[in-house]
């Protein structure tokens, strides 16, 4: 049930406690319009269950003051929270973290007059803030590939701002062309190289803002679009850390991508055992553990990405055994430690510990560029990624993975 429009004196000063978190996570005060549109929008309309883990939590009724004002707290913390799950327990759906969802709404400098798109409805929160910071509703296109989180979000988003927003049920990857073209685009999910589709529906002069990442590794990318067949685009500094759910073209696609079956019965192609001695050791490491590979130099997994774009890796076994597979599908790795050191099999196709550790060693060679090392290039034809550090150069075709 969604609850009077009138919003009562409290949850205002909710909404401005989110502000101060957001401003205190960013350190410094949000751009006017981005601040008016979180302190007019309530988020909690938008959220009536998530899921901390596997656990379900389900808004309490308001005449429950104590339970009620306990939801409040917890809805209106820069947090991002899963609202929904497939069978396996895998989120397919979240609330972004609000802080996020500033910075993205700040990149795309929204202007009164603007037509903007956003792939990736979800909850709908974010929708009418975009729609809070246009002229009107109508200027505001979202999309999800869920018709049930469509069904949930569309009475949200007109109880707080109104009516007018076309709220679809489609594939945002082939964008909305019947409301195109856009001055801005907005992806609340992931995806890799940017679809022909959005380029196309984007105005000469427009800006899209998304999590561009693969299999491996991405962060938060501005494009700007000067010409009408060029666009550029490059990575928002210190949120790279940022993980949002990859896009998909249809429901039932699957969230993450799967091992092949019996890899341990594969043909093996390569096996060594390392210790910290071996000039090899520092890349496997860095692979043998969750931490260890989201950890300090995670910089590696960036490039890992752009020259291993088929490769995505899983950690499996027990947290305090677990170990890496590296695989591509056709070839698996499992990288383990042992009480001597570390221990890579790479079984199936080809010698993919060979090609990584190949990868992991130009990148050291290149001085170990981050994220500010990388510029989007897409012209008429192509979509490239250009690496300039220390005087180094290198290009990196972007391919789309099945």
């Amino acid at each position: 049930m969604i609850e009077s429009r009138e919003k009562k004196p409290d949850i205002a000063q909710y909404c401005q406690s989110l502000v101060a978190a957001i401003e205190q996570k960013l350190s410094r005060p949000l751009a006017a319009s981005v601040r008016q549109a979180f302190l007019q929008v309530p988020r909690h309309i938008f959220i009536s269950s998530f899921f901390e883990g596997k656990q379900l939590h389900v808004a309490p009724h308001p005449c429950d003051e104590q339970a009620w004002h306990t939801w409040l707290r917890k809805i209106y913390t820069d947090e991002a929270l899963t609202t929904k799950q497939d069978i396996l327990g895998l989120p397919t759906s979240s609330s972004s973290q609000p802080s996020v969802m500033a910075v993205m709404l700040e990149s795309l400098n929204v202007q009164p007059e603007n037509y903007v798109l956003e792939v990736g409805t979800g909850t709908g929160y974010n929708a009418a803030l975009l729609g809070h910071l246009v002229a009107h509703p109508s200027q505001i296109t979202t999309m999800d590939i869920d018709p049930e989180l469509i069904c949930l979000a569309r009475p949200c988003i007109e109880h707080t701002i109104g009516e007018g927003e076309m709220v679809l049920t489609g594939n945002g990857l082939l964008g909305y062309t019947p409301n195109a073209p856009y001055d801005r685009l907005i992806a609340t999910g992931s995806t890799l190289p940017i679809p022909i589709a959005w380029m196309q529906q984007l105005q000469t002069g427009g800006k899209l803002v998304l999590d561009m990442r693969g299999r491996l590794s991405g962060g938060l990318l501005l494009l700007e679009k000067p010409g009408h067949e060029r666009a550029i685009g490059r990575f928002l500094p210190e949120w790279h850390h940022i993980h949002f759910m990859s896009l998909r073209a249809a429901a039932t696609d699957e969230v993450s991508p799967c091992l092949p079956k019996n890899y341990q019965q594969l043909p093996l192609q390569e096996h060594v055992s390392l210790t910290p001695h071996d000039a090899a050791y520092d890349c496997a490491s860095h692979f043998s553990s969750y931490e260890q590979f989201r950890g300090q130099d995670n910089a590696v997994n960036l490039w890992l990405q752009w020259a291993l774009p088929e490769v995505f890796i899983k950690w499996k076994g027990r947290p305090e055994a677990s170990y890496a597979v590296v695989t591509d599908a056709r070839t698996v790795v499992t990288i383990a430690r042992r009480e001597q050191g570390i221990e890579v099999i790479a079984r199936g196709e080809r010698p993919l510990w060979s090609n990584t550790l190949q990868a992991y060693q130009d990148w050291c060679s290149a001085g170990k560029p981050g994220w500010e090392a990388y510029t989007l290039l897409i012209d008429q034809h192509n979509q490239h990624i250009h690496m300039n550090h220390q005087g180094i150069h290198r290009m990196f075709p972007l391919t789309v993975i099945a």
